[in-house]
């Protein structure tokens, strides 16, 4: 049983494979990767192969659009990022599809300050994570300002990380879980 998880999620590998090779490359995730993604994620439960039945599908996709949805309204990630999370939550369902939105966070940070400590602009990144948090939690109102100065673009890095690398790598990570625990989602 311990290894159904990652032979199931073969196709899944695959794919990820697929959109984290085009992102590095070329910093977008092709529509042909994630829809086949959705629709792997998608058949699998209907066959009642997948780790997840129809409605952990469709859940887990949903749930993967909508977090990603946000951040993509912030201006924090591309569509294809959008559309990869909801693939990786067709594959895995609601549960495991928050657990990777989550990881995937923790690693875009700790990459995003590597690519900035590595591209000497960790000083930038840092002043404007400060300069966002000032004007979300209202600093310069509380010393008197006038409120949040900030700047329409923040340049910390010249280039934006490929987003489907952390997507991938707490997508594997949590399929070992999955693997260790001995089933699915």
């Amino acid at each position: 049983m311990g290894l159904y998880a990652p032979l199931i999620c073969l196709p899944l590998a695959g794919l990820l494979a697929w959109a984290t090779a085009a992102d590095v490359r070329s910093r977008r995730i092709p529509n042909s990767a994630t829809f086949a993604m959705v629709v792997t994620g998608l058949a699998a439960a209907i066959s009642g192969q997948g780790l997840v039945g129809v409605g952990g599908a469709l859940g887990g996709m949903l749930l993967g659009f909508g977090l990603g949805l946000s951040l993509h309204v912030a201006g924090m990630l591309g569509g294809g990022d959008v559309k990869l999370l909801a693939g990786v939550g067709a594959w895995l369902g609601p549960w495991n599809a928050a657990g990777v939105f989550v990881l995937t966070a923790v690693l875009a940070m700790a990459l995003t300050l590597a690519q900035c400590a590595w591209r000497g602009r960790l000083k930038a990144l840092l002043a404007n994570t400060w300069m966002v948090l000032d004007g979300l939690l209202g600093f310069r109102w509380l010393r008197g300002g006038d409120g949040p100065e900030l700047r329409p673009v923040f340049r910390s890095i010249d280039k934006p990380l490929p987003y489907a690398l952390p997507v991938a790598l707490a997508t594997g990570v949590a399929i070992a879980a999955l693997a260790a625990r001995g089933g699915g989602g």
